[in-house]
C-alpha cells in the first residue's frame, strides 16, 4: 500500500514589497508636523528602515527608523519627495515617492485675504494726491 507522510510547513522567506510610506494625516498645515511610516511586508518581516527625502534636486538622508517625524513644516515643502526602504536578512526595497501636502496657515491666510485691500487703498490714496496738485 501507499504511505502516508506527515504534512509539512514550508517557510518561504522574500525580501520586503509592498513597501509604502503611510500617514494618518492627508497634510498639515503650515509651521505644524506629521508622522510618517514605513509600511512593508516581509519574510522575516521587515527589522531595519532608512528614510531619504528629495528637494529640488538635492538629497538628503534622514532617520533610521519605523516611523519618522516630520517637523516645522514649510510650503516649499510640498517640492520634497518622501521615501522609506525596508530590509530584512533577505534584501531591501524602496517605496514610491510621498509628496506632502501642507496648507496655508491661519496667519498668511488672513494676511493673503487682507493684503489686496491695502494695496487698493494705497493706491486710491496716491491717485487721490495726484489729483488735487
Amino acid at each position: 500500500g501507499e504511505k502516508e507522510f506527515p504534512a509539512q510547513r514550508i517557510d518561504v522567506q522574500y525580501a520586503p514589497t509592498d513597501v509604502r510610506v503611510v500617514s494618518e494625516e492627508d497634510g498639515a498645515v503650515e509651521g505644524e508636523g506629521m508622522t510618517l511610516r514605513c509600511q512593508a511586508t516581509g519574510n522575516p518581516p521587515p527589522r531595519e528602515y532608512r528614510w531619504r527625502r528629495e528637494c529640488s534636486g538635492k538629497e538628503e538622508a534622514l532617520e533610521e527608523r519605523e516611523s519618522l517625524q516630520v517637523t516645522s513644516l514649510r510650503l516649499a515643502d510640498q517640492q520634497c519627495d518622501y521615501y522609506c526602504s525596508a530590509a530584512n536578512r533577505i534584501g531591501r526595497q524602496e517605496s514610491v515617492a510621498k509628496r506632502l501636502r501642507v496648507m496655508w496657515s491661519e496667519q498668511r491666510k488672513i494676511i493673503a485675504g487682507v493684503t489686496p485691500i491695502l494695496v487698493l487703498l494705497i493706491l486710491i490714496i496716491l491717485l487721490a494726491f495726484y489729483i488735487r496738485q
